[in-house]
């Protein structure tokens, strides 16, 4: 059996699905949360950035490889998306780069990355398709206009996004909530 490991890398975590290839079924799935933590002295981190991301970043990828065995022969990485958060970008490459670095030659040419916004991004029109329904619209209006009203210090509704959109779709697809 041929399998595609997908993988979804966060600053905190990376969610992996493994699919058949020859049937297209979903296979497993799960989130790899890093088991590194921090060294403290007297309750007070002994590492800070960048030492603390890159322990992290190096412990999550050997985390990965080991979802990685013959059977993979195909690896799908979605690509970091443009964000605000610049040092949040920067520790999303640095985990793609740290992953790449761990990887035999052999596993290397299994990986493809992919990008999930943009005009060919997987979530997109062209891609599955992900929009936001009339209803969806106006939701997220009158959500932002409640949350104009909140004290600034309350949480704030969340809106419905693109990864709403994703979730939503897996759902429906593979039968998950």
């Amino acid at each position: 059996m041929s399998v595609l490991l997908s993988l979804d890398y966060s600053t905190s975590a990376v969610g992996w699905a493994k699919f058949s290839l020859d049937t297209n079924e979903l296979l497993a799935y799960g989130v790899i949360l890093p088991d590194f933590k921090v060294p403290k002295k007297a309750g007070v981190p002994v590492l800070a950035y960048p030492q603390a991301q890159v322990l992290k970043l190096r412990r999550l990828s050997e985390q990965i490889m080991e979802l990685i065995d013959d059977s993979v022969t195909k690896i799908v990485v979605e690509e970091v998306n443009n964000g605000k958060n610049r040092l949040g970008q920067k520790i999303l490459s640095g985990g793609h780069f740290v992953l790449l670095e761990k990887m035999p030659q052999e596993v290397l040419q299994r990986v493809t990355f992919v990008d999930s916004d943009g005009a060919d991004g997987w979530r997109s029109k062209s891609g599955l398709g992900l929009q936001l329904t009339d209803a969806d619209k106006d939701l997220n209006k009158r959500t932002k206009q409640l949350n104009k009203k909140l004290d600034p210090k309350t949480k704030k509704f969340p809106l419905i996004t693109q990864k709403t959109l994703a979730c939503r779709w897996v759902n429906k697809h593979f039968g998950l909530n």
